[in-house]
């Protein structure tokens, strides 16, 4: 009996000891073939793994390690990874490991894979999933990060320097850096959904784009990205256009990148920011669009291809400075709708978008033959300020903003500086005397109120302004819902979308007409009484400080040697010596109070405080519905400048829990 008991733990202890992941090292001059030695504590030369190896060898949760060195042969590996269990091929450390084959790396059929920190130079592709008219590439799940892949133009790569071509889904590109990229940087092609391109910089493409969504791929994000054109390619070679959305692929979101021009590329008639061809139902938002030769956006028809309508596109939220600037082309404008043949573009949603220095139109719908092809398209609450020619063009015929507004489905439009930052620094965020601050209006509206007075079903007039968080490290958007009725405001998480009916992740109260907005945040509807015009909202965020005493909401600014302490425009800030009480004293009262004209941002030398001292700062409203509110946090020097407080976080001045008022009538104390 005790025989038959030991057979059968053994046999449970055989079949039910665990796979450890193991660390493994290859160098370009290592000689190791066993791939057990391959393991363990750091290896490197001839006591390390060689390629083929650790390529043949690596299963889910191994991470292989290569070592500074050049490799020729192209990272295939043998074996893909599982759900939760990737393989990852890192460069280790901050050495540096180039990968030199001209197809560096392949993961056609292979899936939850990692590939992080390589170098690559002028190579013909970094990643390869197959061909057009070969088998799918049928990749999964894979991760491209902080990669740098580096030609010049005497060395073209291949179309697509990053290719996910047929069936490649749920990939993550991020970090990485990519400069002179023949055809695309980075094409998703032929039904590749729900990828996410994020935080990378893509420098001089030329021939067509640097990135390309392509022939039915959809619920693709490309958000945080830099899209540069330096000079360095000649005018012919130049990128046509930096995003290309093509071939009905639709529901892709565009949001948060920036687009711009510099160096000889600048003014050569070449660059624009983005195109949509073919497509529908892709969200274009948040987007920077600078400096360029061309168009910001143009959605586009022809016959190529399968022909779609080019339809439901919302175009919203985004700033446009000094586009168009090449004045030889014809027929431009900073947002353009052009029909050119095969296929209508209808029912796009162009609101609340910033064009500010156009040297052609501010807004154009032009087609061959007319534009009779071109219908029930909406224009919002955009500004159209300093356009050379006119603010619209409705080809043939031309409109100030004012006259456009008269026009079927153009409404609230307007022409006014938008008080820029500093444009000459490429900061297009807003000053506080901006009047485009609060100037934005609602995206869409509730079609009838709450069923039951409590219902996670919310129908809208159009629900194509917003996105459900479906590619991969994505999340839905939160709604603010703004009516009269109990509650008045609503903030809540979008949970899916199907049509015009957006299932909301927790039941919730509105009335019929109720305005729909995206939300800042997850905690933030918007700041003052409206979204702002334009890619950036104009807020009193800033360091949020904890104070000694435990309150919280004190919105300062601090710079990295905290030396000064800083708030916005509108706002008073000063220090006075010992514990605060709760009453505002006059700033200068005991010769520490500093505070500069109220129309200027306020700072305060914190250098000259005295050492291992209590203070008080008083920070008070100047301007706005919170005008005298006041608050108070005590906190106390070190030796020598002090040191940011633990848990620095972000706060947000609008949100402060304000404890008192002070009423200075609008005196600049100190004066």
């Amino acid at each position: 009996m005790k025989k038959i008991l030991f057979i059968i733990i053994g046999l449970f202890l055989l079949f039910s000891s665990p796979v450890y992941a193991v660390t493994a090292w290859v160098d370009d001059t290592g000689e190791v073939e066993v791939w057990a030695n391959c393991q363990g504590a750091a290896k490197e030369g001839a006591a390390a793994c060689t390629m083929a190896t650790a390529l043949a060898n690596a299963v889910g949760d191994d991470i292989v390690n290569f070592r500074t060195g050049s490799y020729s042969t192209t990272l295939l590996p043998a074996n893909s990874g599982t759900s939760g269990h990737q393989i990852t091929f890192t460069s280790y450390g901050e050495e540096v490991a180039t990968l030199t084959s001209s197809d560096c790396i392949n993961l056609k059929d292979r899936s939850y894979i990692t590939i992080n920190g390589f170098v690559a130079n002028n190579v013909e592709r970094f990643i390869e999933t197959g061909e057009q008219g070969s088998t799918g590439g049928n990749s999964h799940y894979n991760i491209i990060s902080n990669n740098v892949i580096t030609n010049d133009y005497d060395h073209e790569t291949g179309w697509g320097v990053i290719s996910l071509y047929d069936n490649c889904t749920y990939w993550q590109i991020t970090g990485n850096s990519l400069s002179v990229s023949h055809g695309s940087a980075v094409q998703l092609y032929d039904e590749c959904d729900y990828n996410r391109i994020e935080g990378n910089t893509f420098a001089d493409s030329h021939e067509h784009d640097s990135v390309m969504i392509r022939t039915d791929s959809n619920y693709n994000v490309v958000r945080g990205n830099t899209f540069i054109n330096t000079g360095l390619l000649a005018q012919a070679v130049g990128t046509d256009t930096m995003i290309m959305i093509n071939y009905y692929s639709t529901h892709n979101l565009i949001e948060n990148n920036i687009f711009y021009e510099e160096g000889s590329n600048y003014n050569d008639g070449r660059c624009a920011a983005l195109k949509i061809h073919n497509g529908s139902y892709n969200i274009i938002r948040k987007n920077t669009v600078y400096n360029m030769d061309k168009f910001g956006f143009e959605l586009y028809t022809n016959s190529m291809g399968t022909p779609a309508d080019n339809a439901y596109n919302t175009i919203y939220n985004n700033t446009m400075y000094n586009v168009d600037v090449n004045t030889d082309q014809t027929d431009e404008a900073a947002i353009i709708l052009y029909y050119f043949s095969a296929a209508d573009i209808h029912d796009n949603c162009i609101v609340n978008n910033i064009i500010h220095t156009c040297k052609k139109y501010g807004l154009e719908e032009i087609g061959v033959g007319g534009v009779s092809n071109i219908y029930d398209n909406v224009y919002r609450n955009n500004n159209l300020y300093d356009i050379t020619l006119d603010d619209v063009k409705v080809a043939p015929d031309k409109y100030t903003y004012t006259e456009a507004n008269a026009l079927d489905n153009f409404s609230g439009n307007m022409a006014v500086d938008s008080d820029f930052t500093n444009t000459g620094s490429a900061d297009f965020t807003l000053k506080s005397t901006s009047s485009l601050i609060d100037a934005g209006t609602y995206l869409t509206e509730a079609y009838g109120a709450a069923a039951g007075g409590s219902s996670d079903q919310l129908t809208v007039d159009f629900a194509g302004y917003f996105y459900a968080g479906n590619a991969i490290g994505s999340t839905a958007d939160y709604i603010y819902i703004v009516g009269d009725g109990d509650p008045a405001n609503v903030l809540v998480q979008i949970s899916s979308i199907s049509g015009n009916v957006i299932t909301l992740a927790s039941a919730q109260n509105w009335e019929d007409n109720a305005d729909i907005y995206l939300a800042y945040s997850s905690t933030v509807g918007f700041f003052g009484t409206a979204p702002d015009l334009g890619a950036n909202e104009y807020s009193l965020e800033v360091y949020n400080v904890s104070p000694t005493d435990g309150g919280t909401g004190i919105s300062i600014t601090s710079s990295a040697t905290w030396d000064y302490v800083a708030t916005v425009d509108d706002a008073e800030v000063w220090v006075d010596e010992g514990a605060c009480d709760g009453t505002p004293d006059d700033a200068g009262a005991d010769g520490l109070g500093d505070e500069s004209s109220a129309d200027a941002d306020k700072t305060y030398d914190m250098s000259t405080l005295l050492e291992n001292t209590a203070y008080c700062l008083t920070l008070v409203a100047n301007d706005g519905s919170l005008q005298g509110a006041f608050q108070q946090f005590d906190f106390t020097t070190t030796e020598g400048p002090p040191a940011p407080p633990a848990g620095l976080a972000v706060g947000v001045c609008h949100s402060l829990g304000m404890t008192g008022v002070y009423d200075d009538q609008g005196v600049t104390v100190g004066e």
